[in-house]
């Protein structure tokens, strides 16, 4: 009796060995993998990489320049010293390399007692709108944080854009700040106020670039069309014209895409 049993259970064992190999062979029973986790979107390892800033080369022809000394003031007091000079850096590569300016770097701090760099804003804004200087069309872009500008570096901004007889405008980067800050310059004087996080485009630089040295296009008549592009300079107001800025009906213009002038020169 105890032989029969030995024997049934060696014919399981068998059995259950045979099937277990049999499903192993045929890769139905393979054993399951280590499991991978999908990556998060906020997971630090999986950031995506900043690409590099390629920046675009600007065409000075045919605009008007309407600069020839930049001025580049640079807080050197701020805690992100690498923002500033990262920003700084992108400036510099996008800058024209086919027109004719002066270039001056100065750094300032607003920290009281500062050895390094005594100079504040106010201070430097001061100098030029004291001093006489032989670069009559001077355009300032500013490098600080919004929290830095104070009363004294707004009203020497104010006093300096409204010199007579001289040409200065006034460009704020703020430095990681994600909106625009109005209050250093009136919407009535020459330049503008705009964050750093805007500029992190070659694009965006490029444009900001471009508002500082060249004036738009002119529209002498005002009839829609550039200068450079018109046709038919002195277009009376209401006249239908063409796009290339000559009226309809005249031996140079073209029947198609008619525009209404709206202005006049004498207006």
């Amino acid at each position: 009796m105890m032989a029969l049993i030995r024997n049934t259970i060696t014919k399981k064992t068998l059995i259950s060995t045979l099937f277990l190999f049999v499903l192993l062979s045929t890769g139905c029973a393979s054993l399951p993998g280590p499991i991978t986790p999908m990556p998060r979107s906020d997971d630090y390892r999986h950031k995506i990489s900043v690409p590099l800033f390629k920046p675009i080369r600007i065409d000075s022809k045919p605009q008007q320049q309407k600069t020839n000394h930049l001025v580049i003031l640079s807080d050197d007091g701020i805690n992100d010293q690498n923002s500033v000079k990262q920003t700084l850096n992108h400036l510099l590569a996008t800058l024209p390399k086919t027109i004719n300016y002066k270039k001056t770097h100065v750094l300032f701090s607003e920290i009281e007692g500062a050895q390094k760099h005594p100079n504040t804003l106010a201070s430097i804004l001061n100098h030029y709108s004291s001093q006489d200087t032989n670069y009559n069309k001077t355009t300032f872009v500013i490098l600080t944080q919004w929290n830095e500008i104070n009363k004294a570096s707004i009203t020497e901004a104010e006093r300096l854009l409204t010199t007579q007889n001289k040409s200065f405008c006034l460009y704020m980067i703020g430095i990681n700040n994600i909106h625009n800050n109005k209050r250093l310059i009136a919407p009535q004087h020459c330049g503008e106020t705009v964050s750093s996080e805007s500029l992190k485009t070659p694009n965006t630089m490029a444009s900001l670039v471009k508002k500082i040295f060249f004036s738009p296009p002119k529209d002498s008549d005002g009839d829609g069309i550039y200068d450079q592009h018109d046709q038919c300079p002195g277009t009376k107001k209401e006249t239908l014209i063409t796009w290339n800025g000559c009226p309809r009906n005249s031996k140079t213009s073209n029947p198609r895409y008619l525009i209404l002038s709206s202005h006049s020169e004498t207006d």
